[in-house]
């Protein structure tokens, strides 16, 4: 049984398990590719969101999901499963980001690329654009797929070191993680780094970012709270002697 909002799934004997399906997934490989693409691009109607959106409007303990529909959820699925040997998708997700502005595309391609990781590093200057996109999510995600890529420091760093100013505190506290990973290659970003240590409350600790997963819908990055946790932790990979040169208080 999978619990989504107030909106609860109970398990279908006509229909396979999460497990049977993602063996089946596995057992498919590459040939799934083709049919992921066609569900991500694959529209609902406009009459079921509006039907959706009326529905949940009245009623005030049940809430039927209103992403674009279960069949996206098992597309994301299907990736994360499939990870780097889905790299041939690559090119056609950019045109998908680039291109398709409704928003369950725009949110779950970077997590898409993500999954597969460093054989999409194609995608990283669509993702450094996706860094100042309009909306929280899509601009965290991208964030979190740079981190997951990689690709050339002297492209992402300064474009995460921008982020670092990002109206909103999950955003620059993703940014500020995604600096860590580049280690030392990111030392350029120490001076932008210390300078948020130093903006926040030296009493108010953070954490590393956690990620939600579930084998039913995927995995959403979730940002913490606390971009001054992640720019200390980050200046620990970086420069592990800055915070002290910078007489920061520790």
């Amino acid at each position: 049984m999978t619990a989504y909002g107030y909106y609860t799934l109970q398990p279908d004997p006509k229909h396979p398990t999460i497990n049977q399906a993602n063996e089946a997934i596995r057992q498919m490989g590459t040939n799934a590719v083709p049919i992921f693409l066609r569900m991500l691009e694959q529209p609902d109607s406009t009459l079921k969101q509006r039907f959706l959106k009326v529905f949940n409007a009245k009623q005030r303990f049940l809430r039927i999901p209103n992403p674009p529909g279960n069949r996206h959820f098992h597309t994301l699925n299907g990736f994360r499963l499939l990870g780097a040997s889905a790299s041939n998708a690559v090119p056609r997700l950019i045109r998908i980001f680039d291109t398709d502005p409704s928003p369950f595309p725009q949110h779950v391609v970077p997590v898409i690329l993500a999954h597969i990781g460093w054989p999409a590093r194609q995608a990283i200057p669509a993702m450094v654009r996706g860094t100042t996109h309009t909306n929280e999510v899509v601009r965290n995600n991208c964030i979190y797929a740079i981190s997951q890529i990689q690709g050339d420091p002297k492209l992402v760093v300064p474009a995460l070191v921008k982020c670092l100013k990002d109206p909103e505190p999950n955003v620059r506290a993703q940014a500020a993680w995604a600096l860590g990973t580049f280690g030392e290659d990111a030392k350029p970003a120490v001076p932008a780094l210390l300078a948020l240590v130093k903006e926040t409350s030296s009493n108010y600790i953070g954490s590393v970012p956690t990620y939600v997963a579930s084998d039913t819908w995927g995995t959403f990055p979730s940002a913490p709270a606390s971009p001054v946790g992640c720019a200390r932790n980050a200046l620990k990979q970086i420069d592990p002697e800055a915070i002290a040169r910078a007489n920061v208080e520790q």
